[in-house]
């Protein structure tokens, strides 16, 4: 079943956890600046119900409703850094992972959240609506593992 970023962020809030307006769900994922999917779209899904959304960007994408034009990974320093500065200052209730575009990204989520122990949903988006590619085909399988 496919599942749009709205949709799965609406399934942590009704099924893997407790609803509380108290809560903090962190957003790992890319960055759409039309608000249609991504790190956007689930800070408004958190908002529509009363929860606190954090954000870490991923890679940077240029598209609209019509096409992806360009996507921009940010480096494993930045993520790094994004990860730790909200995980360092924030009480987090759960995580879900979105976009995560290659290996370098996705290796950096699994050391930096291997020991957090709350609800994690993994969406790892492979194509937009579009038809762009958005996980390198050759970083599937590190997926998988």
């Amino acid at each position: 079943m496919d599942l749009n970023s709205s949709q799965v962020s609406d399934q942590i809030l009704k099924h893997d956890i407790q609803f509380n307006t108290d809560m903090n769900i962190l957003s790992i994922g890319g960055s759409d600046p039309s608000s249609g999917a991504g790190i956007q779209s689930d800070i408004k899904t958190f908002s529509n119900h009363d929860v606190y959304g954090f954000t870490v960007v991923t890679a940077i994408t240029s598209q609209n409703t019509r096409k992806v034009t360009s996507i921009e990974p940010v480096s494993a320093k930045s993520l790094m850094a994004q990860i730790d500065s909200i995980l360092s200052d924030f009480h987090i209730d759960a995580i879900k992972i979105g976009m995560v575009y290659d290996s370098q990204i996705i290796k950096v989520i699994h050391s930096k959240l291997r020991n957090i122990k709350v609800p994690i949903v993994v969406d790892p988006i492979i194509k937009s609506t579009t038809g762009a590619t958005l996980l390198k085909k050759m970083h599937c399988m590190i997926t998988k593992r």
